[in-house]
């Protein structure tokens, strides 16, 4: 458990280019379990109207025991990885970029060196992963639960926005990877989460400045599907649909 929460807090600087800090991380040997607590991901440099980005209540990781025992801990397979309470603090201050687009912008780049659906022409040096544990990382099903987001967008005050459960089944193999390392598991789950952000939080900016009729105030909860987020929702339909405020 020790092992996992360092190489996670040093692996977090070169693949988000952040501070991570771990409340916790321990092992049951018997249920194969591997259990993190109160992760939090700190802000990109010129973002403080937050004390943090995002924060991680608990992730919780079922593990191949045997696996792990019989390459001496140098192999880890995850049949299933949960990640639970997900707090996202969206901050743009004004018309320039906000701090999830900018870390988005900086993981996307490490990630391209990894990932062959991400490749580019001239993609950047490798991630020196030079942590004294860092394993091969197989993942199986991925989901992540309760993601919630509070912002604010050049003033305006988003509504507290809740996201549908993230689910996948083969979560590697949608970055055309087999296997992978702590660093970047730790982009790609990142990248998951606040892309989905992005797109959410983007419709409900265009939903609010376009005057939308019955429009949300910084109470109302809005619960918006990634999937129909990555079409392009239109908000104004959505929340007609759905009573005013989606549910």
């Amino acid at each position: 458990g020790l092992a996992v929460k360092w190489a996670v807090v040093a692996a977090a600087p070169k693949m988000l280019g952040v501070r991570v800090d771990l409340e916790s991380a321990s092992l049951s040997i018997l249920r194969g379990y591997v259990v993190i607590k109160g992760l939090y991901v700190h802000n990109p440099q010129g973002f403080d109207r937050y004390a943090y980005l995002a924060k991680v209540e608990m992730a919780t990781l079922k593990v191949d025991l045997w696996e792990i025992v019989f390459t001496l801990a140098q192999r880890i397979n995850i049949e299933r990885l949960e990640i639970n309470q997900v707090e996202v603090y969206l901050d743009k201050p004004s018309i320039r970029t906000s701090n999830i687009e900018a870390i988005i912008s900086f993981i996307d780049q490490k990630l391209a060196q990894f990932l062959p659906a991400k490749a580019v022409d001239a993609p950047l040096p490798p991630v020196n992963a030079d942590t004294e544990y860092n394993p091969d990382i197989l993942v199986g099903t991925v989901w992540i639960r309760q993601i919630s987001v509070i912002g604010n967008l050049i003033g305006v005050r988003l509504p507290t926005i809740y996201i549908h459960d993230i689910h996948e089944e083969n979560f590697l193999e949608e970055g055309g990877l087999t296997k992978t390392h702590i660093p970047v598991l730790l982009g790609m789950l990142m990248s998951l989460v606040f892309n989905s952000v992005k797109r959410n939080s983007l419709d409900m900016k265009s939903y609010l400045f376009r005057g939308g009729r019955n429009a949300p105030g910084p109470a109302t909860t809005v619960v918006v599907p990634p999937s129909q987020a990555l079409a392009g929702i239109d908000l104004d339909d959505y929340l007609d649909k759905n009573g005013g405020s989606a549910v």
